[in-house]
């Protein structure tokens, strides 16, 4: 595979709940991303720009890869939940695209826990779940 191929054009992140805490992760640029958690409003209470070595790129797509992420539904809704978590994830590679978003439904557990994993070690172990 192409090295150009590991790292996205496009990058965003998110999951939160109702009146909790939101975690949010968007490429800036190829080698910067900006992470952000929320307590309970719209203004992050923490925000950091990590720069993102094209290592650490090919490492999120490998665990992407791993955890089905590309196979996935485009939605996933539990509609008897009116307050609960939501989630969105975009990542758009020249060769490989996916648009996912939930709410208070998920993929495969062990599949949507692998991702969140993936997350959290892109932005160097900080909270992402």
């Amino acid at each position: 595979m192409n090295e150009s191929n590991f790292i996205p054009l496009n990058f965003k992140a998110y999951i939160g709940g109702y009146g909790g805490p939101s975690y949010s992760v968007e490429m800036i640029n190829p080698a910067l991303i900006r992470y952000s958690s929320f307590k309970e409003s719209i203004i992050p209470d923490k925000e950091i720009e990590f720069e993102v070595t094209p290592e650490s790129w090919k490492t999120l797509r490998t665990s992407l890869e791993k955890a089905m992420v590309f196979n996935w539904k485009d939605e996933y809704v539990d509609t008897g939940v009116l307050d609960g978590t939501g989630w969105s994830f975009v990542v758009k590679y020249p060769d490989l695209q996916k648009e996912v978003n939930g709410s208070n439904a998920y993929p495969k557990k062990e599949e949507f826990d692998s991702f969140l994993k993936a997350i959290s070690v892109l932005v160097r172990n900080n909270i992402f779940e």
